[in-house]
């Protein structure tokens, strides 16, 4: 599956998506760390090759994302904890007690980034497609924020 937004149809809508009020969907989030390391990988590596498509980057600044890339989940933590700080000040110790997972996290995505920018797309979306749709995401008990089964 090849994406191709060359023809700019999102952006001549003015960015306007049409929902239907009768859609419903209910999604869950990766409830282990395996899951969330996994997720974040294939969705980074599919994510970062595109992008680099679609905004026509040249090789050298595909290997200075490649270069850089390891800095990804210390940026993407500070940048976590200033918007929480500025925004959601009451999250701040929940926010900083999450940091080691959030670098996990972000360091497979980093990872998933090299990735792709090094190997190109390969079947990434078959797989991140299959892991989207098996992934198996228990809901914990006594969370109020689940769906109804």
């Amino acid at each position: 599956m090849k994406l191709d937004f060359s023809d700019g149809r999102l952006a001549r809508d003015d960015g306007r998506l049409a929902v239907s009020p009768e859609v419903k969907i209910s999604h869950l989030n990766e409830t282990d760390i395996p899951s969330l390391v996994r997720g974040a990988f294939l969705w980074n590596r599919m994510f970062a090759p595109t992008r680099a498509e679609v905004f026509h980057w040249s090789a050298p600044k595909r290997s200075a994302w490649v270069l850089f890339a390891p800095l990804i989940p210390f940026v993407r933590s500070i940048k976590l904890v200033w918007e929480v700080l500025n925004h959601r000040r009451e999250l701040l110790w929940r926010c900083i007690r999450a940091i080691p997972i959030v670098l996990v996290a972000h360091a497979a995505g980093a990872g998933g980034q090299i990735v792709g920018l090094v190997a190109g797309l390969g079947d990434v979306e078959v797989s991140f497609l299959r892991y989207e749709i098996s992934q198996d995401r228990p809901i914990a008990s006594g969370n109020a924020d689940a769906p109804p089964a």
